[in-house]
């Protein structure tokens, strides 16, 4: 509503709108910043020194004003003058130009300039390597940021050999690794994680046949120095550059860490959850290794470790021994993508496919309860893909047989209802995949009438 005069005797106020009111001194506030800013950097450059460091700080404030209204263009030409000051005062490989380079990325990204961002995220590693001792655990972060970099170039099919950022991630972890390993407090907290996170590194090599193409090991594709990796590591996690090799290698530390923790809480005397989550989780351990031959179709080998991950527990509470081996799990299960994000899911509680089907989505109805993983220390699942709004999902029926194949396939529910196609996908890629074998009495058992429900997930095209 307007004000009732438009005298100008009230003030300029008084004509103003309540929202008015309210807006115009946060504008006005906005553009006294903005025009303070450029008034210090004119200021600056007037009297003659064009590369004062204060610079370098104005024009990374005004960057951030124009990239948060949306100018990326303007942003990334006021970041470029911010680097290209700080480099003059701090030196080309000072950390004083991280920021500015990381808001670079972010604009070249909201453009849509993967290449110009993915040059920028190689320079500012290269900067963090240069700045920092090799053997510096602040280098983690920086080492863990390029590594996933890289795997989200690879899913994007990023230049003429994408599988080549996978290599590059599995070294950028192994310097991580190799951190970690000298430090006690970091080893008690990252280590596992780590561990996992090359492992599931060495699945996606083994299922790009990244280390057996050639062109993925030239160094004009690659963005990591082969000889400073060697250098660092000492090759330990290397393993002869083949995937089978190191993802058993890094279980099995994970194995012998777990057996060690365990063996520490049974000599302490200890008992109850304490000893059964420590007992739980070597289990768990056991059985990750057990599927990491199967899927590399050591059959034999595997069954065995199965046999040996039963027996690890066979005088133990049922509830517990349930909880360990009594669940679906998709392999690698450290792969949390494709996992069953609600299971089982009972029958009666399932509104089938052909029935009337609520308008509400899949984030507003009552999830079936989930299975506890007593005792593991395993990373829980990070994202539940059917609690965000409007997510696909697809419920299905099907039998587990004693290699860990589903077989007998059905959809009972999905959501959108009437989207076959991913209805075929998923029956597709649930039939192709592998999933551990249930075991009873220690051994592979085939288990029939399993329903659980799936989120939606396909991959780009062949890897």
């Amino acid at each position: 509503m307007a004000a009732e005069s438009n005298d100008p005797g009230q003030g300029w106020a008084s004509n103003l709108s309540p929202m008015q009111t309210i807006a115009e001194p946060q504008d006005l506030r906005e553009l006294t910043d903005l025009t303070d800013l450029k008034e210090s950097i004119e200021t600056l450059e007037g009297s003659g020194d064009t590369w004062h460091p204060d610079i370098a700080e104005s024009t990374l404030s005004l960057a951030r004003h124009v990239q948060e209204n949306g100018d990326h263009v303007e942003a990334i030409a006021l970041l470029e003058r911010a680097v290209h000051v700080s480099r003059v005062n701090h030196g080309l490989f000072s950390l004083q130009q991280v920021n500015a380079i990381e808001m670079q990325i972010e604009s070249h990204l909201a453009l849509d300039q993967w290449s110009e961002a993915d040059e920028l995220q190689q320079y500012l590693f290269y900067v963090h390597s240069r700045a920092r001792a090799v053997d510096d655990p602040a280098l983690i972060p920086a080492l863990e940021t390029f590594a996933q970099w890289n795997i989200d170039a690879f899913w994007r099919r990023v230049g003429d050999f994408p599988a080549s950022r996978l290599v590059d991630a599995f070294h950028l972890y192994s310097v991580a690794l190799t951190i970690v390993d000298q430090d006690e407090a970091l080893r008690k907290q990252s280590r596992e994680a780590m561990l996992e996170r090359l492992a599931y590194l060495a699945w996606l090599m083994a299922r790009s046949g990244a280390q057996d193409r050639q062109q993925s090991q030239f160094s004009i594709v690659r963005l990591v120095d082969d000889n400073w990796v060697n250098e660092v590591t000492d090759r330990r996690y290397r393993r002869h550059n083949n995937p089978f090799l190191q993802g058993e290698y890094a279980l099995e530390q994970i194995l012998q860490m777990r057996a060690a923790r365990l063996a520490r809480v049974e000599a302490a005397g200890i008992v109850g959850e304490e000893r059964d989550q420590a007992l739980a989780a070597h289990t768990n351990a056991i059985l990750d290794l057990a599927d990491w031959y199967l899927l590399f179709e050591r059959r034999n080998a595997s069954f065995d470790v199965y046999e040996s991950a039963w027996l690890n527990m066979q005088n133990e509470d049922e509830a517990l021994k349930q909880q360990v081996f009594d669940r679906i799990v998709l392999l690698p299960r450290f792969e949390p993508t494709r996992q069953p994000t609600r299971g089982p899911v009972r029958k009666r509680d399932i509104q089938v496919a052909d029935a009337t089907v609520d308008e509400a989505g899949p984030d507003e109805r009552e999830p079936a309860s989930q299975p506890e993983d007593a005792g593991s220390s395993e990373p829980k699942q990070a994202v539940d893909m059917t609690t965000s709004s409007n997510m696909p999902y697809v419920v299905m029926e099907f039998d587990i047989n004693q290699y860990g194949r589903a077989v007998n396939v059905d959809i009972v529910e999905s959501w959108p209802e009437d989207d076959v196609s991913m209805q075929r996908h998923q029956i597709g890629a649930l039939r192709d995949s592998r999933m551990r074998p249930i075991i009873r009495e220690g051994e592979a058992a085939r288990v029939d009438g399993l329903v659980y429900r799936f989120p939606y997930y396909r991959e780009l095209e062949e890897n």
